[in-house]
């Protein structure tokens, strides 16, 4: 039980410590596609926990993931043994959420993995 307090202590503390960097890229597409993102935490699944996980990693990821377009949907679930969030961003472009997938798997050592699949 004292373990999830001090995950999300260390979820806040790497928030806090990350550098604010900003990727840009420039495309010359302009199609609005639907992109499906997924992040594998380094934190075991553990059903119990997972409202508690959900809050914590969605407050960290999904602001930026808006910037990039609509978040449509946000799924949490066990994946491999850790805990992971899979996103479906609509009225976007791949080539953006691929680079800031790989900004925030960068910034974050909360992630373990990323994957995106464009749509």
């Amino acid at each position: 039980m004292i373990r999830l307090p001090f995950y999300l202590t260390m979820i806040e503390l790497a928030l806090g410590c990350a550098r604010n960097s900003t990727t840009t890229t420039t495309t010359s597409s302009t199609t609005s596609e639907v992109v499906f993102a997924r992040f594998r935490s380094v934190l075991p699944w553990n059903a119990s926990e997972t409202s508690a996980y959900e809050n914590a990693y969605e407050s960290a990821i999904t602001p930026k993931l808006n910037e990039l377009g609509q978040v449509l949907n946000v799924e949490s679930g066990n994946l491999h043994g850790n805990f992971a969030l899979s996103y479906t961003i609509g009225n976007t472009n791949c080539d953006r959420v691929k680079a800031a997938m790989e900004s925030i798997r960068n910034d974050a050592d909360f992630i373990e993995s990323h994957s995106v699949i464009c749509g």
